[in-house]
């Protein structure tokens, strides 16, 4: 299913994209449309795109089921595209910079969980706390965007993404 409808995505420019489907927004490497009201593709504008839906996506893969409570669920993957569960992001209900946690009633444990994103997966810490990167999802606070690196993750994953196209080669 996924599959096929890239694939005519791919055919689209980013105008006839918006004519007809919901524009969400975009950062500096990917692209967001509302496929409809219960999914997103993020597409990627270019290789750095690429590198950050191959980041999300390993995050997701390999993530405890316990850290996976807080992600956004990926449905489909390749470098180019991400299709995920549609979430309300949290930067519709506040405008704030940075957000603390701590001020969600029974979300505590969260702050581990971000812990080991920036420990293990070393995702960039200031990105893990922007409105922006939450929402909301079938009553959860989830973050939905979870690609963006610190500079060791650009070596590790670098690494991690060079080993796996040397065992696809072999």
């Amino acid at each position: 299913m996924w599959e096929e409808l890239t694939k005519e995505l791919d055919k689209l420019s980013p105008k006839e994209m918006s004519a007809q489907y919901h524009f969400l927004g975009e950062g500096i490497a990917r692209r967001v449309y509302a496929l409809d009201d219960e999914y997103v593709i993020k597409i990627s504008k270019g290789i750095d795109g690429f590198y950050q839906n191959s980041v999300e996506n390993y995050v997701f893969q390999n993530a405890s089921s316990n850290l996976k409570t807080i992600l956004c669920p990926i449905e489909y993957f390749t470098p180019k595209h991400i299709v995920m569960r549609r979430a309300t992001p949290m930067s519709f209900f506040t405008k704030t910079k940075y957000i603390n946690i701590s001020n969600f009633t029974g979300y505590s444990h969260i702050k581990d969980y971000l812990d080991t994103l920036t420990d293990k997966f070393y995702l960039l810490e200031e990105d893990l706390y922007s409105p922006t990167s939450w929402g909301f999802l079938d009553n959860s606070l989830r973050l939905i965007d979870y690609g963006c690196t610190s500079n060791y993750g650009d070596y590790y994953y670098d690494f991690v993404f060079t080993l796996d196209k040397l065992d696809n080669f072999w």
